[in-house]
């Protein structure tokens, strides 16, 4: 398993966070998804654990974005 920590943007409602966590969560290899959105006004961190011989953090950030939130590897 390998897990990574992504910034989520655009996600500063507060039903973001769950539909952040309900995308990532139907990616096929994700494991576990935690969202941490502290004051329900910011955008998002979601950390993802999954398995690397079915997914990949590119599949990750695309499912995402392609939902309307951009997200990239949190530095």
């Amino acid at each position: 398993m390998t897990t990574v920590a992504l910034d989520v943007h655009h996600a500063g409602c507060i039903l973001c966070g769950p539909i952040v966590k309900s995308t990532l969560a139907h990616v096929k290899g994700v494991k576990s998804v935690a969202v941490s959105q502290p004051n329900g006004m910011a955008d998002v961190t979601a950390t993802v654990t999954f398995d690397p011989a079915v997914t990949n953090v590119a599949i990750l950030i695309k499912t995402v974005t392609d939902r309307g939130y951009p997200s990239y590897v949190k530095r």
